[in-house]
C-alpha cells in the first residue's frame, strides 16, 4: 500500500515489489520466465551467495561503514544461477 510505498521507495523503486495495479502487472509479465524451476532450483547457489553477503554486510556494519547491495549482488548472482 501507500505507506510501504512510500517507506520502501528509497530501496525498491517502481519495481515488481512497490507498485500496484498496470506497473505491477507489466512488471510480474517481464519477471515470470525467470522464475520458473528450472530457473530457480539452484538454491544452494543463492544460498551460498546470500551467506557470503550477509558476512560482508555484517562486518561492514560493525565497522560503521555503508552497504550498497547494487554493487557486487545482482551482477555474481545473474552470472551463477542463469
Amino acid at each position: 500500500g501507500t505507506k510501504f510505498r512510500g517507506a520502501a521507495d528509497s530501496v525498491l523503486g517502481t519495481g515488481v515489489f512497490n507498485s500496484d495495479g498496470e506497473i505491477w502487472k507489466l512488471h510480474r509479465t517481464m519477471t515470470r520466465p525467470f522464475f520458473t524451476h528450472d530457473r530457480i532450483g539452484h538454491f544452494e547457489i543463492f544460498d551460498r551467495h546470500a551467506d557470503h553477503a550477509i558476512a560482508l554486510a555484517k562486518e561492514r556494519f560493525r565497522a560503521g561503514l555503508a552497504v550498497d547491495f547494487q554493487v557486487r549482488a545482482p551482477s555474481s548472482w545473474h552470472f551463477d544461477i542463469f
